[in-house]
């Protein structure tokens, strides 16, 4: 037998916008953003993938494990050589739950990555904005690109003053950018970002985000089946 749960969150007090059916709320975020928003981005292999738990019971987590090809920007004093990344979901015991518009991992996956370090308790990162922060790699005709997916994912459009001005639209679909390319948008906001250049860019809303809280992870369809 199968149940659903939907668990709908908003951190936001005084306002509620509809989402599109099984996709969670979240604010775009621009690269600037992500760039300027993350304290970690690395270019890295999926090697391990492992569910369990919480120690509180009750939530599932999944620990994907990167092995560092290329940092592109580090918090640390020494790149790590190794990233966990800790999110909402998975499979134990034959029970699964899922967040919609979330990143998903596959073994031996390249990606790039923009994070979020945890700063309390275990030793694991954040995606900073859930599936806008992972790119996968891949190579056509000689070339590296990068793709993202942004499924089930809806981001608010505020298109005026006030929030009868706001819209709620699915995420678009992208099309592929060259590795060389994203590598050095991404390096050279991370010089700006050194050098004091504001990011001149308003996240206007926080609202919810998985464990703890940060810009651009919305209002989460988390969604259990047993």
């Amino acid at each position: 037998m199968k149940s659903t749960i939907y668990v709908c969150i908003l951190a936001v007090a005084a306002w509620c916008l509809p989402a599109p059916a099984d996709a969670t709320l979240a604010l775009e975020l621009s690269q600037r953003h992500l760039v300027y928003l993350s304290s970690t981005i690395v270019r890295g292999t999926v090697s391990k993938i492992e569910s369990r738990w919480a120690p509180q019971g009750g939530q599932i987590y999944t620990y994907t494990t990167l092995q560092v090809d290329e940092p592109l920007k580090n918090d640390r004093e020494t790149a790590p050589k190794t990233v966990v990344i800790r999110q909402i979901g998975g499979t134990v015991d034959g029970i699964t739950q899922k967040v919609a518009g979330d990143a998903s991992f596959e073994m031996g996956q390249q990606v790039v990555v923009f994070l979020r370090r945890n700063t309390e308790g275990e030793d694991v990162y954040f995606l900073t904005g859930m599936s806008q922060s992972k790119f996968t790699l891949f190579r056509n005709e000689g070339q590296d690109y990068v793709l993202r997916s942004m499924k089930d994912l809806a981001f608010v459009r505020v298109n005026g003053p006030g929030l009868a001005q706001a819209k709620v639209e699915n995420a678009p679909a992208e099309s592929p950018i060259r590795l060389a390319d994203f590598r050095a948008g991404v390096l050279k906001l991370v010089e700006e970002q050194r050098a004091g250049v504001p990011m001149n860019e308003t996240v206007k809303l926080r609202n919810f985000s998985p464990i703890p809280p940060a810009p651009g992870q919305g209002k989460p369809n988390l969604k259990i089946i047993k």
